[in-house]
């Protein structure tokens, strides 16, 4: 989900680096002036799938106020919820679900006054509860969530009856140093908040920092957003590093697969330039590694009038094998001397994977992957999945969203194919909503 803002200026600066998209609303809204959204799919993907919407009105108010979601004069099933902790307040979050064929666009109008009519919001969706320590996000009977309240290892639990996805022991959001030394985030002194909670979304923000050490006085921003009715858990981790000291930021989960077998290895379907598949046996990795790199365009001689063949750029290597002994098994550059044979040009590498055995499966999306800094994707052949991305020496976070993880992690059933409804490719690339000209 893409957030949507519209925002003053001084909270420009900090949204920005969430990964959000930011409108800005001029004028003033009296009682029963329409306020006009506009959702339009980007990535030529039919979708129905959630959207998230942050809108500031131009006067606070009550926060019993009625609202409603309007789409060609029909009501729509949608949530609100006051962002502002006054009893008035003018920024309210809403969350609605959308549906779009390939660069569809929906024109929804946002009533809300006392006028407006109530429209029960529905009894089914996603619960929060705090059960000692812990968050625990319920869609009953279909996934439950559990959330440490200090975000030490992300997840302690994902139960997708009738099997448990994750095994407790995960490192969760990880920091390395200059010299190599990993700070996992979470812990004692981190804040936890809730954000919005309802049936259709469930948010939740989680700050901390480090107080020792050459990671001392970097500080933290982690969001998770449970969109409903999907089963997948966006995490939006932002850090205050002015100083340039971390070197890398990671994500890295432990699943609880089933040992592999000669008759059942371990599947992982890789998203680089192109779809690479592998089949992992014991102690075997998967890995994909990526850099930015410059658009390019190559003039084909043969083609009439020259035409030109344009890439996005970057350097993308797929390997596999024993950790000590990789091999690439797909690349899109060659290291060697110029033969005349030209790298694959199509499309960036897009940055996602899924980890399978024969019950379980995970999808990791990683957004604006290898734009900014290189990436580093990989799978084991017992579950393990990491994604690190790699900051160069003197690179700061003054100027967001310069060090900022934003990835999603989809749980499903095996085979994804068939129990999916949402790829990868569309959770890296939501629906753009933005407000329409008036």
């Amino acid at each position: 989900m893409l957030p949507i803002l519209i925002i003053g200026k001084r909270f420009l600066k900090i949204l920005l680096s969430a990964g959000c998209a930011v409108l800005l609303l001029c004028g003033n809204l009296t009682a029963g002036e329409r306020l006009e959204l506009e959702a339009r799919e980007v990535g030529g993907i039919r979708r129905h799938e959630p959207v998230s919407a942050l809108i500031t009105l131009p006067q606070a108010v009550g926060r019993n106020t009625p609202f409603r979601l309007v789409l060609d004069g029909d009501p729509v099933a949608a949530q609100f919820r006051p962002a502002g902790d006054g009893e008035q307040t003018a920024q309210w979050w809403i969350d609605f679900s959308t549906i779009l064929g390939p660069f569809d666009r929906h024109t929804y109008v946002v009533e809300y006054g006392r006028d407006v009519p109530i429209i029960p919001e529905s009894a089914r969706g996603h619960v929060l509860r705090t059960v000692g320590e812990t968050f625990v996000v319920e869609n009953a009977p279909y996934i439950t969530w559990t959330i440490p309240r200090d975000l030490a290892g992300l997840l302690r639990s994902v139960d997708f009856p009738p099997n448990e996805h994750l095994r407790p022991d995960s490192p969760g959001l990880v920091l390395r140093d200059r010299a190599g030394k990993r700070y996992p985030l979470g812990g004692a002194g981190v804040e936890s908040r809730v954000v919005r909670s309802g049936t259709r979304a469930v948010a939740l923000r989680f700050i901390g920092g480090i107080e020792a050490g050459p990671l001392a006085g970097v500080r933290w921003t982690t969001d998770l957003i449970f969109p409903s009715p999907v089963s997948w858990v966006e995490v939006v981790c932002t850090l205050d590093d002015r100083e340039g000291k971390v070197a890398a930021q990671g994500i890295e989960l432990n699943m609880a697969l089933d040992r592999p077998a000669p008759n059942a290895p371990t599947l992982v379907d890789i998203g680089a330039w192109t779809q690479v598949y592998a089949a992992l046996s014991q102690d075997e990795i998967v890995e994909i590694r990526a850099a930015p790199g410059p658009a390019t365009t190559i003039v084909d001689g043969r083609a009439k009038n020259g035409a030109g063949v344009h890439g996005a750029g970057g350097r993308c290597g797929v390997f596999r094998g024993r950790p000590d002994k990789l091999v690439a098994v797909a690349t899109n550059y060659s290291d060697g001397p110029d033969d005349g044979t030209l790298r694959p040009l199509t499309s960036a590498p897009e940055g996602w994977l899924h980890v399978m055995d024969r019950k379980r499966c995970l999808a990791l999306a990683i957004d604006q992957f290898a734009r900014r800094a290189d990436e580093r994707l990989t799978a084991t052949a017992d579950g393990a999945v990491r994604a690190w991305r790699e900051y160069p020496e003197g690179a700061a976070g003054d100027v967001p969203p310069a060090k900022s993880l934003r990835c999603w992690l989809h749980f499903v059933h095996y085979p994804p194919q068939f129990s999916a409804a949402t790829s990868p490719r569309m959770m890296q690339t939501p629906p753009e909503v933005r407000l329409k000209a008036r």
